[in-house]
């Protein structure tokens, strides 16, 4: 897990704590207008799933180059030998 993501899931963590709370005690959390139950309860469940998003992250690519080595020289579209002496003759 990457930092980011371990910041992304604190903080996705918080948010769902506090959607909790609001749903009990909303004042404890909304601190601006008249909080209400379902204002609380949704700002936070917004916040957490906006956050979520944030935890699954695609990590870095990898900085290892891939080797010419591992790569077939031969063409797609060759087959070996004996896999086609196996196939019928075409018909003219």
């Amino acid at each position: 897990m990457s930092a980011v993501s371990a910041v992304f899931t604190l903080l996705a963590g918080a948010a769902m704590f506090a959607a909790l709370v609001g749903l009990f005690k909303p004042a404890l959390v909304m601190r601006w207008g008249k909080p209400t139950r379902l204002k609380a309860f949704l700002v936070y469940f917004g916040l957490m799933a906006v956050l979520s998003m944030g935890m699954d992250a695609p990590p870095k690519p990898s900085s290892i180059p891939a080797s010419s080595s591992s790569v077939a020289s031969a063409p797609a579209s060759a087959a070996p030998a004996s896999v086609v002496a196996a196939l019928p003759s075409p018909v003219p």
